[in-house]
């Protein structure tokens, strides 16, 4: 049997924490705050598996909702880039409706957006 590597745990240890980030902020309701927090990731998968979670929570519009334009230009950017890829377009068609629903008549006047 293969000795464990304490690396190996250091690795464990922090994966956890970075979920339990994520994690901590969908269960206070802090939705915006877990979508901006993983977006900062630029891990697709992760953001992703977050998009989703706070589809089953109903909190997507939420989360997309009162952003400013740095924060609008986050979500849009990866949806923008993610877009066409088979694995996250069910998940980023949505992202983007709901985007279109909220800023669409934003859409333009900023230089940013």
């Amino acid at each position: 049997e293969k000795a464990h590597d304490p690396d190996d745990y250091l690795l464990l240890h922090q994966k956890k924490q970075k979920l339990a980030e994520y994690d901590s902020l969908l269960r206070k309701f802090r939705y915006g705050d877990a979508l901006d927090k993983v977006l900062q990731q630029r891990q697709p998968q992760v953001v992703i598996a977050v998009i989703e979670e706070l589809g089953k929570r109903r909190g997507l519009t939420i989360a997309l909702s009162n952003r400013d334009e740095e924060s609008l230009e986050a979500i849009l950017s990866f949806t923008i880039r993610f877009i066409d890829d088979p694995k996250y377009s069910t998940y980023l068609i949505g992202v983007a409706h709901i985007l279109c629903d909220i800023y669409g008549s934003l859409i333009g006047q900023s230089s940013v957006v």
